[in-house]
């Protein structure tokens, strides 16, 4: 299995290579963690190269280090992929955070797309209601 773009359309304002890429791992240190000096040492030691490098072998996932991923890091194919897409798009990498602020908005397309999923509602009908769910959610 491997990664790639999503096919252009006309009229897209990123190129074929632009791709939705986001941090994903979510470790904290807390304030008042009983080490919170060892919990600092270790989050800066994996955003070290060599570090991100150990982290994306072993989880087999990428790193939030920018080019964090060498080439001697031996990855499964799909990853192997997903850092050749990651390194093409360059700049040209976005991001969303609807489904992480609780929003109405994330509420209305997780209702939508389970319709969909259950095959209650076309995907022409999804489509529609989740027009009508951002026009709603940039009204405020």
């Amino acid at each position: 299995m491997k990664f790639m773009p999503m096919p252009s359309l006309p009229g897209d304002k990123l190129p074929y290579e632009a791709i939705r890429a986001g941090a994903g791992e979510p470790f904290v240190v807390p304030e008042k963690a009983a080490n919170k000096a060892g919990g600092l040492e270790f989050l800066r030691l994996m955003l070290t190269k060599e570090g991100s490098g150990k982290f994306a072998a072993a989880a087999n996932s990428l790193t939030v280090l920018k080019d964090g991923v060498g080439a001697d890091v031996q990855l499964r194919p799909g990853t192997a992929s997903t850092v050749t897409v990651l390194k093409a798009a360059g700049a040209n990498t976005f991001n969303y955070n609807y489904p992480n602020t609780a929003s109405a908005f994330g509420t209305d397309l997780e209702t939508i797309s389970g319709e969909l999923m259950a095959k209650r509602i076309t995907p022409a009908q999804w489509l529609q209601k989740a027009k009508e769910a951002a026009a709603k959610a940039k009204k405020g």
